[in-house]
């Protein structure tokens, strides 16, 4: 357990060194999310009730200046059986000159980000991003200048081995392209092409994202072609009240090869209580599902959420959930 965790003490003593010797000041976060949920299967006799739970621990330092130097550590512990497993999110240090920014250092980077996944699910999310989750170990270097923003990253991992990012960002739309020298899954070079866009007004919110991957044809192993699509909408119907339409569609060359997810929800707040009932389908199992979640905002950033569900997969028995779940957030 000490050796999993000596990068995380590495990284915290990288980054207490201006407290020590130069008095930064750090901005400290602190952020829990966890969900404990007894399901009950009325046709499993004996055993008809089944507990789970999951729980996620952010913390880190936001950005973190001097001079022209900047420093952010992004860390994070996960429930793993009967222990929490700490790591190294994002860990970056970088140097600014005009519009221009080199930086080195590690993070977890993907496809698919801020979904309802992390707005309207019952669960902490184990993923970040939708698709193509990984990890960069880089130096890259940024060019910015307004609305135009010019990435391009070169590092790798022990398990893609080299990888080289090459991204624009522009007025809410976004194009980057990743090559891999072993694809985490294929273990065959590939080459990943993503499309996003996103657009937030007083009244609509949308986003969208579009991503393809060919893996390479390399020694006894064959060339293959991947895509996925996510979507999401979100229409302010009434003050303080939202309705929120999401889908993904993903095709993959392995089982399930064609997997689909469709979200709608409604989202009513009266003061510091917020109601939200929601319908999820996917089409990996069949499954149609719903819920109704009451949440209570005790405290700024810190709330309490009560929840019942209700679902059925096609080769599955109906089932019913009590979850109990909260969210608390700090800054120091």
């Amino acid at each position: 357990m000490f050796l999993k965790a000596k990068p995380v003490i590495i990284a915290l003593n990288l980054l207490l060194m201006p407290v020590l010797f130069f008095a930064v000041e750090l901005p400290f976060y602190l952020d829990i999310k966890g969900a404990t949920a007894l399901s009950y299967h009325p046709q499993r006799e004996p055993r008809p009730l089944k507990w789970d739970e999951n729980y996620l621990i952010d913390f880190g330092f936001e950005t973190v200046e001097y001079g022209a130097c900047d420093a952010q550590l992004r860390l994070q512990a996960s429930q793993y059986l009967h222990r929490y497993q700490p790591y190294i999110h994002t860990l970056e240090v970088g140097y600014n000159k005009g519009k221009h920014r080199l930086a080195l250092g590690t993070n977890a980077i993907g496809i698919g980000k801020d979904y309802w996944q992390s707005s309207f699910l019952i669960y902490p999310h184990r993923n970040e991003f939708l698709f193509e989750n990984n990890r960069l170990n880089a130096i890259s270097y940024t060019y910015r200048d307004r609305n135009v923003r010019l990435k391009a990253a070169l590092g790798g991992n022990r398990l893609s081995q080299s990888m080289g990012i090459l991204g624009l960002d522009y007025k809410g739309m976004q194009i980057d392209v990743r090559s891999t020298a072993s694809d985490a899954h294929w273990n065959n070079p590939s080459l990943i092409s993503h499309l996003g866009f996103s657009h937030q007004s007083a009244q609509l919110g949308f986003k969208t994202d579009l991503m393809h991957k060919y893996v390479f044809a390399f020694s006894d192993r064959p060339s293959r072609s991947e895509y996925a699509l996510a979507a999401q909408a979100s229409y302010l119907l009434l003050p303080e009240a939202t309705v929120s339409l999401a889908a993904t569609h993903e095709h993959r060359e392995y089982a399930p090869f064609d997997a689909q997810e469709y979200h709608l929800a409604i989202s009513k707040a009266w003061n510091k209580v917020t109601v939200s009932p929601y319908l999820t389908y996917r089409s990996a199992d069949e499954c149609l599902q719903s819920r109704l979640l009451t949440t209570y905002e005790f405290y700024p950033d810190a709330r309490l959420g009560l929840a019942y569900g209700i679902g059925k997969p096609k080769d599955s028995d109906l089932y019913h959930e009590f979850i109990l779940q909260a969210d608390l957030a700090f800054g120091f």
